[in-house]
């Protein structure tokens, strides 16, 4: 059947609306695209935001104005390239190696710095808020006018570094950039924080560092002759063989540096030291003096403190358990949250000034008065030490002496019905007519126990002897 001439003519009437209206607007849309791709395309550099250039060898490279953002050039050698005004917000710049690159005004704002070599930088005007620049070497780097506002700067090596009233730096840093770079004796830094400070062949002669933080500070060939280093903090800073420090500050910093038990410190002098968290379990500190020492939270276990002098030293939550403080002196001393389980306190010095708890105040009394007569029904004396103490006679009934070191103490006719012995030691102990009815002695130590006369009735853990 052949087409009518109607069909015919709406078909040519459709083609000829496609042709000259659809054709058009596709070439239309071609163009808009091509111009639209080519107003946001650009090349790298200076398009190059989140680009990976870790490890490239890019000295000399003209990219100043780059977009950087976030880009990874971690270990990338970018030595006298031009990144003048170039944005590196939060850029991976660790490790890289940065040495006489023009920088002028650049973007490093939160940028990882961290090890990167900056020597001989030209970073006028930059902005490094926030930046990490952690052991980066800075020596000879331009930062006139820079803003250092919130960086990371430990370990960072400032020598021969450029900062004027201009660059932004806190007072931190400003003043580990003066020690380093305006060398002279007698600085007074008592009481500052110099953590993590790079003070490598620092000239601090006689300088005042009383209570200064020192913690994790690069100390090697330093020269701290005649340094005041009463209370200052050396946890985990750096000395070597080069570093010219007194032998009791040198003895102070190996304590710090080494966890070894049972050393032998003797009737060493560790006065004034900062000994915060160290450890000297089983030490043999007999006679040393530790007048003023710091010592919180340190691991005192079982030392021998005997006849130490421990005048106004801060033992705050420090373990002494087992320790063994026979005529210490321990006035004007704070034992606070101390630990002092089995601890020997014959002939320890306590006065008013001694900062202890009064259970612990007690078991002092105790230890060094005893407690002939004395009525103390039910009274916790559990994990104490009180060997030869007198309580004869002494009303003790339902009272808790388990796990107590009791050799050789004096219960003569003490009154010590439903008493708990349990794990305690009692060898050479006077139990000699004792009431010790109901009495528990599962676990003791009982040993050349005396026993003559004492009442046994419902006593459990105990074999009836002489």
């Amino acid at each position: 059947m052949a087409d009518s001439p109607w069909l015919n003519q709406t078909a040519r009437a459709r083609l000829w609306m496609l042709l000259v209206i659809g054709l058009p607007l596709l070439l239309l849309a071609i163009y808009v695209g091509v111009i639209y791709g080519l107003r946001h395309w650009r090349a790298c550099p200076p398009a190059c935001r989140e680009g990976n250039f870790a490890g490239q060898q890019l000295a000399g490279v003209d990219w100043a104005g780059a977009d950087l953002r976030h880009a990874n050039l971690a270990g990338a050698n970018f030595a006298g390239a031009n990144l003048q005004q170039a944005d590196l917000y939060f850029a991976n710049l660790q490790r890289t190696n940065l040495q006489g690159a023009m920088m002028q005004g650049a973007t490093l704002q939160g940028a990882y710095l961290e090890g990167a070599q900056l020597q001989q930088a030209r970073l006028q005007n930059a902005n490094l808020r926030g930046a990490r620049l952690s052991n980066a070497q800075l020596q000879g780097t331009i930062l006139r006018g820079a803003d250092l506002t919130g960086a990371t700067l430990e370990g960072a090596n400032w020598q021969g570094a450029v900062v004027d009233a201009t660059t932004q730096l806190s007072e931190k840093w400003r003043t580990v950039w003066a020690v380093v770079n305006e060398p002279r004796p007698g600085r007074a830094l008592a009481g500052l924080d110099l953590r993590g400070a790079n003070l490598a062949q620092a000239n601090l002669q006689q300088a005042d560092l009383r209570n200064t933080a020192l913690a994790q500070a690069d100390l090697r060939g330093a020269d701290l002759t005649d340094a005041q280093l009463t209370g200052s903090d050396l946890h985990q800073a750096l000395v070597d063989e080069t570093t010219k420090l007194a032998p009791k500050w040198r003895l102070v910093w190996q304590l710090l540096m080494v966890n070894r038990v049972g050393q032998t410190l003797g009737a060493a002098d560790l006065a004034g030291a900062n000994l915060a968290g160290v450890f000297l379990r089983k030490a043999d500190l007999h006679g040393a003096d530790l007048t003023g020492v710091r010592l919180t939270d340190a691991d005192l276990h079982e030392a021998n403190l005997r006849q130490a002098n421990l005048h106004a030293a801060d033992l705050t939550e420090a373990t002494l358990r087992g320790a063994d403080l026979q005529d210490a002196d321990l006035t004007g001393a704070n034992l606070t949250s101390v630990d002092l389980s089995l601890a020997a306190l014959h002939g320890a010095q306590v006065d008013e000034a001694t900062q202890i708890s009064a259970y612990w105040r007690r078991v002092w009394t105790l230890a060094n008065q005893g407690a002939v007569g004395q009525t103390l029904t039910a009274i916790d004396l559990s994990w104490t030490n009180l060997q030869r103490v007198s309580f004869a006679g002494a009303t003790l009934a339902q009272s808790n002496f388990t796990h107590a070191l009791l050799q050789e103490s004096d219960f003569a006719n003490a009154n010590l019905r439903g008493a708990d012995f349990s794990h305690a030691d009692l060898r050479g102990a006077d139990l000699r007519g004792a009431d010790l009815t109901n009495a528990q002695f599962t676990g003791a130590l009982v040993e050349n126990l005396r026993l003559a006369g004492a009442h046994l009735d419902g006593v459990v853990g105990l074999d009836k002897q002489d």
